[in-house]
């Protein structure tokens, strides 16, 4: 299995193949011991706990037309952040599935923070 940094170079084979296999799965993300695996169109990839500051639950509201009217999805994400910003945007197959991923990363990596980010004061919120 070929595995990726999130700048797209390849990880030699070897101990992170065997994390992955091991590492736990919800949705299209393993959170292992040492890194965070998460599938983006064919490739699969790895980022160092290390690597990572931040991840919380990105909720977007779509509006949708059917033959018997129209109304709005939720689409559930995961959003990576490292100290540089964002380092990935995954999205996750529901809500439920989102509560049990961020319920894995508590146990998985505790010195990741899992909140969104405060936003600043005297700055409104968008529509």
């Amino acid at each position: 299995m070929k595995l990726y940094t999130v700048s797209g170079q390849a990880i030699p084979e070897g101990a992170a193949a065997e994390e992955y296999r091991a590492a736990r799965a919800i949705g299209g993300v393993r959170a292992g011991a040492e890194h965070l695996f998460f599938r983006a169109g064919l490739r699969t990839y790895a980022v160092a706990w290390p690597e990572v500051t931040r991840c919380y639950r990105r909720v977007m509201r779509v509006p949708m037309k059917m033959c018997c009217g129209s109304g709005s999805l939720d689409v559930e994400s995961l959003v990576v952040e490292g100290p540089s910003g964002e380092l990935a945007t995954i999205q996750l197959p529901g809500s439920r599935a989102a509560r049990a991923l961020m319920d894995l990363l508590r146990e998985t990596a505790p010195a990741v923070e899992l909140a969104a980010p405060k936003k600043a004061e005297g700055t409104e919120a968008r529509a």
